[in-house]
C-alpha cells in the first residue's frame, strides 16, 4: 500500500503534494506506454475465448510485471485495474490465479474510491478522474 494513504484517509496531503505523486507517475511499474502495449496485447492474443471457464493468460512477463506490482495512483492505477478487468472479461483469464486477481481487484477499486473522496472533500477538480489523469 502506499506511504501516503493515511495522508489521504484522513485529508491532510495538500495538492502540491498530491500533483508530485501523480505526475510521478512514471516511476510506478505502469505508465502511458505500458498500459498502451499491455491492452494491445490482450486483443493481439490469438488464443480463443472459452466462455465457459477462466483460464491462466498466456505468459507475459512484461505486462505481468506491469499489473502485478504496486502502488499506483491515478493513472496508473486505473489502468492497471482497465488491463486486469480486460484480461478477465475479454479473454476470461487470470495473471496470478483466479481469486489473486480478484483480490489485487478489489484492493485498487478500494483504493481509487479512497482517492475519488479524497478529491471530493480536498475539493480538487480532477476531470475524468478513472481514465486519465492530466496536468492541470
Amino acid at each position: 500500500m502506499h506511504s501516503f494513504v493515511e495522508a489521504i484517509d484522513n485529508c491532510t496531503l495538500d495538492r502540491k503534494a498530491f500533483l508530485y505523486i501523480v505526475e510521478s507517475m512514471d516511476q510506478y511499474n505502469i505508465n502511458m506506454t505500458a498500459s498502451d502495449v499491455c491492452l494491445s496485447r490482450i486483443i493481439e492474443t490469438p488464443e480463443p475465448l472459452n466462455n465457459f471457464m477462466v483460464q491462466p493468460c498466456r505468459e507475459d512477463a512484461y505486462c505481468k510485471h506491469c499489473l502485478s506490482s504496486g502502488p499506483s495512483i491515478a493513472y496508473a492505477l486505473s489502468h492497471r485495474l482497465l488491463n486486469m478487468i480486460f484480461r478477465r472479461n475479454v479473454r476470461r483469464c487470470f495473471i496470478q490465479s483466479a481469486a489473486q486477481d480478484e483480490i489485487l481487484n478489489d484492493q485498487m477499486c478500494a483504493f481509487m474510491y479512497r482517492e475519488a473522496v479524497y478529491l471530493a472533500r480536498r475539493g480538487f477538480f480532477a476531470r475524468d478522474l478513472f481514465l486519465e489523469h492530466g496536468k492541470e
